[in-house]
């Protein structure tokens, strides 16, 4: 798979009970999880598969290492398997940390450490109830844009598109009052727009106060150098060498998810496969790319495996009939028919 693009969710791919298949089926994955418990002193393993548990995994701080160790656990199971080789990794937000362990970027202990406190300063980076966010399904970013222009110009407050996730979908952060106030005014500009259950503002200007707080302690993380490639989410392109400003930065900058696929696309990326508990980017690659793309997620994993093995077995075999026909014997029978 030389032109493979590894990708792994943020928050909001979470689901009730998400990781007890995982280490049912794959209790290999169980180290890692202790791992993830001792670092961040969290029962993870019982919020991740506990039906009763699920309120917890709703919560910023429960939710972020869980779904990194999840994703994480997901990549390690198949890489034991199958010797995946991607040309790039990205990661939606929080993902982004899961990216760098899987690129060897950073240990999984320390992106553990780093996104237990990542998470504590967003939650408390804005009182309960200031702020939220917005998603909106839209073909016309243009009016988009001018109507949440107009809405803040109307009304004051902060009302930024915070995350670009494909030509027809995008989520807006702020001000929560204002947030309910521009959903009236979709609804009246026929745009279907729905209030999201988050704790916070996330990705906007108002995650100041987590950005600051974080900084210290990013601008201290080293990050591994090695010949892999990580799109940052903030810039959409490539970062190598990849600093620690791409995590700073995203803190309270948008998401730029369209931009990142684009990227991977462009350099010759046909193969997508989400790490994680659904399938929420592999279904974001569908709805931005053209036509023709190989699409994989793990929300089965034991289906993911054979489909991925087949795959792999399909390009080595392509591989190798390229290679006995570019070695093969030149036949005059060829030469004379060109």
């Amino acid at each position: 798979m030389s032109s493979f693009l590894a990708m792994f969710p943020g928050q909001g791919s979470q689901f009730p009970e998400m990781s007890k298949d995982l280490i049912k089926e794959f209790p290999e994955v169980i180290p890692l999880f202790e791992e993830a418990e001792d670092r961040s002193r969290m029962p993870l393993r019982r919020v991740c598969t506990s039906f009763e548990e699920y309120e917890k995994l709703q919560q910023t701080i429960y939710q972020q290492p869980s779904i990194l160790t999840h994703s994480y656990a997901v990549w390690i199971v198949i890489q034991d398997r199958i010797d995946l080789e991607p040309s790039f990794f990205a990661g939606h937000s929080l993902g982004e940390y899961t990216a760098l362990v899987a690129s060897e970027k950073l240990s999984f202990g320390e992106a553990i450490s780093l996104v237990c406190e990542r998470a504590s300063a967003m939650q408390e980076s804005v009182r309960p109830g200031v702020g939220g966010m917005l998603a909106v399904k839209t073909k016309d970013s243009e009016l988009l844009e001018k109507l949440c222009f107009e809405t803040k110009e109307n009304y004051g407050g902060v009302l930024e598109i915070v995350n670009f996730n494909s030509p027809e979908q995008y989520i807006l952060s702020g001000h929560l009052d204002l947030l309910k106030i521009f959903f009236e005014v979709l609804k009246e500009n026929k745009i279907l727009g729905k209030i999201l259950d988050v704790s916070g503002p996330f990705h906007s200007s108002l995650m100041k106060k987590a950005r600051l707080r974080m900084t210290p302690t990013l601008e201290k993380t080293k990050f591994s150098k090695n010949d892999n490639y990580v799109i940052s989410n903030v810039t959409g392109k490539i970062a190598h060498p990849y600093t620690c400003q791409s995590l700073i930065s995203q803190i309270d900058h948008p998401v730029l998810w369209l931009d990142s696929l684009r990227c991977a696309f462009s350099q010759g990326v046909d193969t997508f496969v989400e790490f994680g508990p659904q399938q929420v980017l592999s279904s974001l690659v569908l709805k931005s790319l053209p036509k023709g793309q190989k699409v994989f997620n793990t929300s089965s994993l034991r289906l993911s495996l054979r489909e991925l093995e087949n795959e792999l077995l399909r390009i080595k075999t392509e591989d190798t009939f390229s290679q006995q026909v570019r070695t093969a014997p030149f036949s005059k029978e060829v030469a004379d028919a060109g």
